[in-house]
């Protein structure tokens, strides 16, 4: 299989669903993830998780309507980027989401597409907390058994509303400020933020020199295999904070 063929994502029709999508293409999306799968096997560094933060703006399908210089991801930018991860290797996607869910429908159509098209589990971290109904009832719609909900410890109200739904709940901030964090580390983390910026893990979001460029400037690929990328973060800097909350290399080793 060539490397257009491992790097490329499988088209999608505009317009059309990704459940519609899923009936058409499995055979073809199952291929070209084994595929990815065995040429990435022999890698340490093979990529598990994408971590992407969104927010209703990031949803934005006309990027004038925002202040921000770089505009924002649109739901079709976002369903690549979990193409290109899936062919990498990644097999969870971790949704921080900055605005309550209820107001960001499209969460729900690139969850969809990604458990039902490369079978990845899926995080949901609400970084407000907040949990409605609709919200509840749009998450079991989801594969339960592939779903979690990423809140808080303090957050109990939310919790026990979330697990009385048969929704599994797991801490997302399951060490104290100020520790080093237990994680598999950045080398097999895609971190992209809110205005589609790489950055090497979630903790130096904001740190230009562990900025790796956008997300739709290169292939994930070139951005992950480019040697002069840094994909460690210095010890110094490597520290508990609340922009560790949700950082999937950390729910790893703590709940699988």
């Amino acid at each position: 299989m060539s490397d257009d063929q491992l790097d490329g994502t499988e088209p999608r029709e505009e317009g059309v669903s990704g459940s519609a999508v899923f009936g058409t293409a499995r055979g073809l999306i199952q291929r070209m993830r084994e595929c990815s799968q065995e040429a990435y096997i022999k890698s340490d560094e093979q990529v598990v998780y994408l971590w992407a933060c969104v927010t209703r703006t990031g949803f934005c399908n006309h990027s004038k309507d925002t202040d921000h210089p770089i505009a924002p991801l649109t739901l079709e930018d976002w369903l690549n980027v979990v193409d290109e991860s899936a062919t990498l290797g990644a097999n969870w996607l971790i949704l921080t989401v900055g605005d309550p869910l209820h107001l960001c429908p499209d969460v729900w159509e690139l969850s969809r597409w990604a458990q039902e098209s490369y079978g990845m589990t899926v995080g949901l971290h609400p970084k407000n907390g907040g949990l409605c109904a609709e919200d509840l009832e749009a998450i079991k719609q989801l594969d339960i058994n592939n779903t979690r909900l990423l809140l808080r410890e303090e957050w109990t109200d939310a919790r026990k509303l979330a697990e009385n739904e048969g929704i599994i709940v797991w801490t997302a901030n399951p060490q104290p400020p100020g520790e080093r964090p237990h994680c598999k580390g950045g080398t097999r983390m895609i971190f992209v933020n809110e205005h589609g910026i790489l950055y090497t893990c979630g903790v130096v979001e904001g740190n230009s020199n562990y900025h790796l460029g956008h997300v739709l400037d290169k292939r994930l690929k070139q951005v992950v295999t480019d040697p002069k990328r840094p994909r460690w973060v210095e010890k110094s800097l490597h520290v508990v904070s609340e922009n560790c909350d949700g950082c999937p290399a950390r729910m790893a080793v703590f709940f699988s």
